[in-house]
């Protein structure tokens, strides 16, 4: 009894990463979204190392692994590329280079802000704004 037990607070997380290089998207789970993502750019996962850099575009957060797992699954399926669409974070790559399949044109893809150099103070200030949905904590970095 006592002491503080370190997993009372652990979130697991789904989510998202979109090629800085090549638009390439890569889906995955964790419980260290910071440190996957540098475990992604620093290439020392077989798949996103020859895509580097990476960026990190969509996250959830769940209580347990299973969901998490559950929700990457649901990413990697058609009604996953649906969600994402319609919430606009899918990319198709056509000619070597992103481009947003929303179609709004001048629209940066990844904050929904108007011309191709966003403020990092809105990126930040999205960030810093969470929405809750269904029970899971999204993280719209829009």
């Amino acid at each position: 009894m006592g002491g503080w037990d370190k997993n009372f607070c652990k979130m697991y997380y789904a989510y998202v990463l979109q090629s800085e290089q090549t638009g390439t998207r890569y889906y995955g789970h964790t419980n260290d979204l910071d440190n996957r993502l540098r475990k992604h750019n620093q290439g020392k996962v077989r798949y996103t190392k020859p895509r580097r850099p990476w960026k990190l575009i969509y996250y959830e957060a769940f209580v347990t692994k299973s969901e998490a797992y559950k929700r990457e699954l649901f990413f990697k399926s058609l009604g996953g590329y649906r969600y994402l669409k319609k919430k606009g974070y899918c990319l198709i790559q056509r000619s070597g280079r992103a481009v947003d399949c929303t179609g709004l044109e001048n629209r940066h893809p990844f904050t929904g802000i108007g011309g191709s150099n966003p403020s990092s103070s809105a990126i930040a200030q999205s960030q810093n704004s969470p929405a809750f949905s269904r029970g899971f904590f999204v993280a719209d970095l829009t």
